[in-house]
């Protein structure tokens, strides 16, 4: 089965120090929680992109990646 995720086209290689995400505070805090941010030059979710280490704080978190990459992830 397929994991919802999230691609974001840089348009060309960056380097990448972090990515930050941040979900709702309300009562669907869990969309924000268990995620898994890769960065890379490959355009497919599952290919030989980077995974940084992945978000377990509810609200969001900033987690470290320090590559380059063109495309960035969020996967659930």
């Amino acid at each position: 089965m397929l994991k919802p995720y999230f691609k974001y086209d840089l348009g060309s290689t960056k380097f990448i120090k972090a990515v930050v995400v941040i979900g709702r505070l309300d009562a669907w805090r869990s969309q924000s929680i268990y995620w898994i941010a890769k960065v890379g030059n490959d355009g497919d979710v599952d290919g030989s992109n980077t995974e940084c280490v992945g978000g377990s704080e509810p609200g969001g978190q900033e987690v470290a990646c320090n590559t380059l990459g063109r495309f960035v992830f969020i996967q659930k």
